[in-house]
């Protein structure tokens, strides 16, 4: 999973580092951190308002009011709250293991050597170095996803209201009175109310994680073993251009259209893409056998799903303790 992480990391990198940081080069103003992250969301909200198509349609105010109740009922308050903190538990605390898996090459640049010279002593690990480099490098690793979790999590009551009245007016426009007074009603009742209030939350449960993650080994198989297929699509078309192939007046273009010097331009290695793809294929096999279960050991396959087991059920009972103290808190504060 590391290596999809860094793969991931390594193409944006590749593909975004250089124009961007060049043409901030030129700039006579140099952004702040802060700047340039608010640059970078504008633009990222602007990409994404542009996919979706935002339907303004008038809807009849008693269409959206049934639409209404049932939104309150799929998502009742505090619900996402709920959710975002059992995915993020789910999916944090497995990604842990892997944030503290230091890359050979930090190692290497550290020192000031090449990733080829270095030759671990038997019994060493990367750990062990980095534990010399940085003695407190899990701990701030821990830190960091610790922090960005409770953001996130603190960002779902921001999020909430937003989701209820997306799916309010969805409501309203795909279905009749009929039909939205019927299951209005029905999440009304003790168990509806149950039924839709566990509606969202069923997505994130361990039936329906594991499910999905189940499939995503065979997904991933399927999709390298048709990558011949989909590459056969484009295969009369000339191959990708390298940056040498471009003519004066294309490189003249290209500087103008990026706002950067032309002599600064002095071309990218895309080849390593290609490498990066391959080494992914390769390694997916494998590490999908890994994540099998049908490849444990039947002891550690019972392991695991009673740790899983305990895990979920302990997390309930936190999560109940932490929003009855909030409760009180708030109204205690509030008188």
């Amino acid at each position: 999973m590391r290596k999809f992480l860094l793969a991931g990391t390594a193409i944006a990198t590749m593909v975004l580092s250089s124009p961007i940081l060049a043409q901030t080069e030129q700039q006579a103003t140099v952004e702040t951190p802060a700047e340039q992250g608010a640059n970078e969301l504008e633009a990222f909200t602007k990409m994404f308002q542009n996919v979706i198509e935002k339907d303004d349609t008038p809807i009849e105010p008693a269409l959206l009011a049934k639409g209404e109740r049932i939104a309150k009922a799929v998502v009742p308050k505090g619900s996402y709250r709920k959710i975002m903190a059992e995915t993020f538990k789910k999916v944090v605390e497995p990604m842990m293991e892997g944030v503290d898996q230091i890359p050979l090459s930090v190692i290497a640049n550290f020192a000031g050597v090449g990733e080829e010279d270095i030759k671990l002593k038997e019994g060493a690990k990367l750990s062990d170095l980095m534990e010399i480099m940085d003695p407190y490098y899990k701990q701030r690793n821990r830190t960091m996803m610790t922090k960005l979790t409770d953001i996130m999590i603190d960002l779902s009551d921001d999020i909430e209201p937003s989701i209820r009245d997306g799916m309010a007016k969805a409501y309203a426009r795909r279905f009749s009175a009929k039909d939205l007074e019927a299951v209005a009603a029905f999440y009304e009742t003790e168990s509806g109310a149950k039924i839709a209030g566990e509606s969202l939350g069923i997505f994130a449960s361990p039936e329906v994680m594991s499910a999905s993650m189940e499939m995503m080994p065979k997904f991933m198989e399927r999709f390298f073993g048709e990558m011949e297929a989909i590459s056969k699509g484009s295969e009369d078309l000339p191959p990708p251009r390298k940056f040498s192939d471009l003519s004066d007046e294309e490189l003249d273009k290209m500087s103008e259209l990026m706002g950067i010097d032309r002599g600064s331009m002095g071309g990218g290695d895309i080849e390593e893409l290609s490498e990066i793809a391959e080494e992914i294929a390769e390694d997916l096999d494998e590490e999908s056998a890994w994540n099998d279960p049908e490849n444990w050991t039947a002891a550690d396959r019972e392991a695991v799903e009673k740790l899983e087991a305990a895990s979920d059920a302990a997390f309930n009972t936190y999560y109940d303790a932490l929003e009855k103290a909030r409760e009180k808190a708030k109204a205690k504060l509030k008188k």
